[in-house]
């Protein structure tokens, strides 16, 4: 209760996920500081040996425990619907991409999903163009995008706004020509990039 106290926190503001970070950061132990040039790393080591407490994304489908679907038979852009049947909570990171369903998407923020839920998550277009079911259900596709890979893949300035929608549909953008630019290569196409491309 100390520790809540000294985060700000009260008993009734406390969550489930806040117990378990504050549980796992309070057994963390200072490691041997190593250092390397001009960067200085100090390890956070936990005492308990054993794996995470939780299953990616991509292990989950795997084991056919979870399933990423549109929220109904219509869909709709800026959401999906994640049935998590584990008995682990998963971890689905921000700029992870799914494929399938009606349209590709990327995820908007990392979750971790507790065991045996179902989530509507928020996400945003990679696949310009195509509103139709190649499958019921999505699959991961390989790829994970951020903000700042985004900034870096093209080596362009990226602007923080405060009306963050607008830099979800910058990133969404990016994605699309870059999938459309790595199709073409696949495919054997030339790749030809003209101002206003990128």
């Amino acid at each position: 209760m100390d520790a809540l106290c000294a985060m700000g926190l009260s008993k009734g503001e406390i969550t489930r996920m806040d117990l378990i970070i504050i549980n796992l950061l309070s057994k963390l132990e200072l490691g041997e500081v190593q250092a390397f040039n001009n960067m200085t790393l100090f390890p956070l080591l936990n005492p308990l040996n054993g794996t995470p407490a939780y299953l990616s994304m991509g292990e989950a489908l795997g084991k056919g425990l979870l399933t990423v679907t549109e929220v109904n038979q219509g869909g709709t852009v800026p959401e999906l619907k994640v049935v998590n049947r584990a008995d682990l909570p998963v971890l689905l990171l921000a700029g992870e991409e799914v494929a399938g369903a009606k349209q590709n998407r990327v995820l908007n923020t990392t979750i971790l999903l507790m065991e045996h839920s179902e989530t509507i998550i928020p996400v945003s277009c990679t696949e310009q163009g195509r509103w139709d079911y190649v499958s019921e259900a999505f699959a991961e596709s390989g790829h994970l995008m951020s903000l700042l890979a985004a900034q870096e893949r093209w080596n362009i300035q990226v602007y923080f706004l405060d009306d963050f929608i607008l830099a979800e549909e910058f990133v969404a953008s990016m994605l699309s020509k870059y999938h459309a630019y790595r199709w073409l290569e696949m495919n054997g196409y030339e790749m030809y990039l003209i101002e206003g491309d990128i």
